[in-house]
């Protein structure tokens, strides 16, 4: 239950690094477009601000979606493990480890990688409900369930 938790909070650092580094870039193209002169050449300066306003537009975008995340990663902490593999689920398997929360990839975390994947993920569906011992397949390869926390 310690490494799950541990996880948890690395993920978490994670997407609170995500949106501190939106924020601070959100932050930039805002100061850069207030602080553009109007030049002689006023397509330039228009055009300019156009393409500062976008990346703004990009960013707030990106920062909601992060927001989500930490939401959902929130969320997730507090469900309470069972023998089977539910959203929340940390699930080792012969093939890698999976933990079922929100996607980020594939992490590492004191020397162990894990692939961050949310419920709606292919192989996490073919994981969802299933218990240690457990074979299951995805892609071509077989393998199976180790553990669950």
């Amino acid at each position: 239950m310690k490494l799950r938790s541990n996880l948890f909070e690395y993920c978490l650092q994670v997407v609170e690094e995500r949106i501190d580094r939106i924020q601070l870039e959100i932050k930039q193209l805002q100061l850069s477009a207030n602080t553009e002169t109007k030049s002689s050449a006023g397509d330039k300066y228009e055009t300019g601000r156009a393409m500062a306003q976008l990346e703004i537009e990009r960013n707030t975008q990106q920062l909601a979606e992060s927001e989500k995340l930490r939401s959902r990663l929130q969320e997730l902490q507090r469900v309470h493990i069972t023998d089977t593999v539910i959203p929340g689920s940390l699930v080792s398997t012969t093939q890698g480890i999976f933990f079922i929360n929100v996607s980020l990839g594939l992490l590492e975390y004191e020397n162990t990688r894990f692939f961050c994947i949310s419920a709606d993920a292919p192989i996490a569906k073919i994981l969802l409900g299933k218990c240690v011992g457990e074979m299951v397949s995805f892609n071509g390869k077989t393998f199976s369930i180790l553990a669950i926390e």
